[in-house]
């Protein structure tokens, strides 16, 4: 709308000196773009740029985002897609009422795979070449490919009636009168435990009449509910919903008034295709333990978790949950690592600043920041941000002290 690429926009907030982008870039490094899934995403990275947008404009971005997952569910990575998927139904409908063309949000969802209001399939290929829309990047409008420009208001096959979904499939319309329902909500209205609160009522219900077959669909296999500060994941929540017959947001909250239990459950028939139960995966977790420390070991320098578990081939929400003192322990010697190397990298820096200013090794140079940062850079290959803090502060304290000559 503006002119300026998502990248260019991530790129200049990251180059912003204040003490939230410093501490993010000390603990994270350097963010010079962004996946579509991580604007609308839980990350700090994203809810950093959130937070600046808002503190210059006044404006509220987060409604723009997954806020609700961060605040009220555990971490829902998964539920939040990679890659663009749209209805062109929907984009020609935008289209047709002049609206340039934008991505729900709840198109977002990983368990949404048709539009909840055409009841079509969502499509994540272009017709044309066959890519998927996974770059932020736009050389054409929303509605058009990004690599070749083909139209996306377009399916390159025209539908059959199996493709419909039915309408007591209702495969996005929880999530959709959710996401509506959050858009007049504040961030700090939303209660943190109200779902803990419905689930863990739920849960008991289901312990208290034996309903095992219940038990086990409303059992996130991954993150199993043990006691009530455990959160849920928003497609368990989805089920509970579902299966009280309550709207999402009154379960979330914990609406007493809409949470009422009667002597059985009914679950239909014909259920949606989100009630369908998780295939459990068997995980030898010995092996697995044994695998993480034996690459700990192997490592000169301790490992990043995400990093751990993808040479694992784990999730890092498994390691959180199945080895909770192995996985602080990971993060804190990481973070540790990290920090030292900050401060080593530091230290080189402000050397680095000092010699150019006072070495005979730099007398050919013109004492200017500018120079020093140009030269020192090439020379170093220090990130950016060290840099210019290292030079700024020799320059400044050699200039206050009158130790600096031949000053440009």
């Amino acid at each position: 709308m503006h002119g300026v690429s998502a990248g260019e926009i991530v790129r200049y907030v990251f180059r912003q000196n204040t003490s939230e982008v410093n501490k993010y870039k000390e603990n994270h490094g350097v963010v010079a773009s962004m996946m579509g899934n991580q604007f609308v995403g839980t990350g700090c990275a994203n809810e950093l740029m959130i937070n600046y947008f808002e503190k210059v404009t006044g404006e509220e971005f987060y409604k723009s985002t997954f806020w609700f997952l961060k605040t009220t569910f555990s971490r829902c990575i998964n539920e939040i897609r990679k890659e663009f998927h749209w209805c062109p139904e929907c984009f020609k409908e935008m289209d047709l009422n002049g609206v340039p063309a934008y991505f729900k949000l709840i198109w977002h969802v990983r368990s949404i795979t048709h539009c909840n209001i055409h009841r079509t399939p969502l499509l994540s290929l272009c017709p044309k070449c066959d890519k998927k829309q996974n770059t932020t990047v736009r050389k054409y409008p929303n509605n058009q490919c990004q690599y070749c420009g083909e139209s996306l208001m377009e399916r390159s096959a025209v539908l059959n009636e199996s493709d419909y979904v039915n309408t007591w499939n209702s495969m996005g319309d929880d999530v959709s009168a959710l996401l509506d329902r959050l858009s007049y909500m504040k961030r700090e209205d939303l209660p943190v435990d109200g779902i803990v609160k419905s689930y863990e009522s739920l849960l008991n219900y289901c312990v208290e009449y034996k309903d095992q077959n219940m038990l086990e669909l409303l059992s996130d296999t991954r993150r199993p509910f043990s006691n009530a500060e455990r959160k849920v994941s928003l497609l368990i929540a989805r089920r509970a919903a579902y299966v009280l017959g309550v709207s999402l947001y009154d379960f979330i909250v914990g609406d007493p008034s809409q949470l009422s239990f009667g002597s059985a459950l009914n679950f239909p028939d014909a259920p949606p295709e989100f009630m369908n139960p998780n295939k459990k995966i068997t995980k030898d977790h010995d092996g697995i333990l044994l695998k993480i420390n034996e690459y700990i070991s192997s490592q000169s320098n301790p490992p990043s978790l995400r990093r751990t578990a993808k040479y694992v081939g784990v999730s890092v929400g498994y390691i959180d949950y199945r080895f909770e003192t192995l996985s602080k322990k990971i993060k804190n010697e990481h973070s540790e690592y990290k920090s030292r190397l900050m401060l080593q990298k530091k230290y080189q820096a402000q050397k680095a600043a000092l010699d150019f200013f006072l070495k005979d090794k730099y007398a050919k140079y013109s004492k200017s920041r500018k120079q020093a940062y140009k030269v020192l850079r090439e020379e170093t290959g220090l990130p950016k941000f060290i840099l210019k803090d290292a030079i700024q502060t020799a320059y400044s304290a050699l200039m206050l002290t009158g130790d600096m000559i031949n000053t440009v």
